[in-house]
């Protein structure tokens, strides 16, 4: 994927806790940039008054790990994963609304509970 615009108006820019959407990424050396997808972490209060969301890395990698949650196209709500990816609750980060380009699923309540079970066994 090439790189996308970045939005400026982050007001008429609804995000939902639950959704993946797609955002750049920058390369571990920052020489450049992928559009990858992320999952939102934060609740709707956050969200609707914060210029910021904070966010999750899926990645295409599913070898098994600790604190990662392999999902799929069966575990969307709406919208649809192209790839198995998994959810790394341990690479959370905020990310200002603008970044964000486009929302291409909403993960079911049961999988994403699952997925925030994984991130609070982290501080446990």
């Amino acid at each position: 994927m090439g790189k996308l615009p970045r939005r400026e108006n982050m007001e008429a820019l609804s995000v939902n806790q639950r959704e993946v959407w797609l955002c750049p990424f920058p390369f571990s050396d920052l020489s450049g940039e992928k559009v990858r997808p992320v999952l939102i972490l934060s609740n709707h209060h956050y969200n609707a008054t914060s210029e910021d969301v904070i966010v999750c890395a899926l990645t295409s990698h599913t070898i098994p790990k600790p604190y990662a949650l392999i999902v799929d196209k069966s575990d969307c709500e709406s919208g649809t994963l192209f790839d198995p990816s998994s959810s790394r609750v341990d690479t959370l980060f905020k990310l200002k609304k603008t970044l964000l380009k486009k929302a291409i699923c909403t993960l079911k309540p049961k999988t994403f509970n699952t997925v925030m079970q994984f991130l609070i066994n982290i501080f446990e």
